[in-house]
């Protein structure tokens, strides 16, 4: 993870598949970078009433989840 997380790239990957008579084929692959993207989950606390709730009142609670590791505040 460290090499990728610094900027390397990951190497390519030989693939070989054989099937029940024995018969082989192979192929290379590479694997390219994917942006692992933040998520964030929201849920409602407080069943408002329109017209009824305070200021400062909290409505909701969230809770973000970036996978890279970065701050997902």
């Amino acid at each position: 993870a460290a090499h990728v997380n610094g900027g390397g790239n990951l190497p390519a990957v030989n693939v070989t598949v054989t099937d029940a008579q024995g018969l082989t084929a192979n192929n290379t692959a590479t694997v390219g970078d994917s942006a692992l993207l933040p998520t964030v989950e929201v849920t409602s606390t407080y069943d408002a009433i329109q017209g009824a709730a305070e200021a400062g009142q909290p409505v909701a609670t969230s809770q973000g989840n970036d996978p890279d590791g970065d701050n997902a505040a």
